[in-house]
């Protein structure tokens, strides 16, 4: 009972205040759908040096377009990808 008290009074004070703000350009949408956001996270991978990409500024790249570190004489490059 409580919550639907709250979401009439949100409602209410939306139209309230979306009038003033129409004349600004501002507008005012309510959303009722559920979202959601997921983070799949990431994992370390390595690739070897002569696969690394090297751009203009001196960075290297793997080439699917992920920033590499390539140390100085190493062998490998290693670089985070979505997991």
């Amino acid at each position: 009972m409580r919550a639907s008290r709250l979401v009439v009074t949100l409602a209410a004070g939306a139209l309230v205040w979306a009038t003033p703000l129409s004349g600004q350009g501002y507008r005012v949408r309510l959303d009722a759908r559920y979202q959601g956001v997921s983070y799949r996270g990431v994992m370390l991978d390595s690739i070897p040096i002569g696969a690394a990409v090297l751009s203009g500024d001196g960075s290297y790249f793997t080439s699917d377009g992920f920033a590499a570190n390539c140390p100085q004489a190493a062998e490998y490059c290693t670089y985070y990808r979505s997991g």
